[in-house]
């Protein structure tokens, strides 16, 4: 479980805890520094975290704190804090590239939302477009209609069915001087 009043992110300030636990010096005593750095162990690194930065020295047995046992527990402390800066740099660094990639997808988004627009506007003038083909289509059909010598009562009858039917409007009102929609 985190410890030390979660400054990351929590929203709590950090604050120090009271050290309450002892050393566990068998623990410690089985941690080689030597070896654990040139091996590069870090499960012997964290397995000593909490004991180190948790312990309290003020309260250990004289006995306990000999010059080797301090040079041992700093030496431990330093690759702690070694080690926890690297973790700080990386999640630094990666926080830096999820806010880059946070922001180009917001940028995606903007554009993809302008070509959307965009999109709708062009389909709206093709759809206006398509009914001005549609009325001019029909129109040249009553025209060649009347040129073929159809009767004009004929035209005029299928011309209002026609433009009542396909428009879910009102008809248009074809006559002799309009062949446009009625004002």
């Amino acid at each position: 479980a985190p410890r030390g009043g979660g400054g990351g992110g929590g929203g709590e300030p950090f604050r120090f805890e009271a050290r309450r636990a002892r050393l566990d010096w068998r623990l410690l005593h089985a941690v080689d520094v030597d070896r654990m750095m040139r091996e590069n162990d870090l499960d012997a690194l964290e397995s000593t975290l909490e004991t180190v930065a948790f312990g309290d020295v003020s309260v250990e047995d004289s006995r306990n704190l000999t010059a080797n046992n301090s040079r041992k527990i700093l030496r431990l402390a330093q690759c702690q804090v070694e080690y926890l800066l690297h973790v700080q740099d990386t999640l630094v660094h990666h926080k830096e590239r999820l806010r880059a990639v946070a922001e180009r997808a917001q940028e995606d988004a903007a554009d993809a939302r302008a070509a959307g627009r965009d999109e709708r506007a062009k389909a709206k003038c093709a759809r206006a477009e398509l009914r001005q083909a549609r009325k001019a289509l029909r129109t040249y059909e009553v025209l060649e209609q009347i040129r073929s010598g159809k009767p004009l009562d004929e035209i005029l009858t299928g011309a209002i069915l026609f433009a009542g039917g396909a428009s879910g409007g009102a008809p248009m009102r074809l006559g002799k001087d309009s062949l446009g929609p009625s004002s």
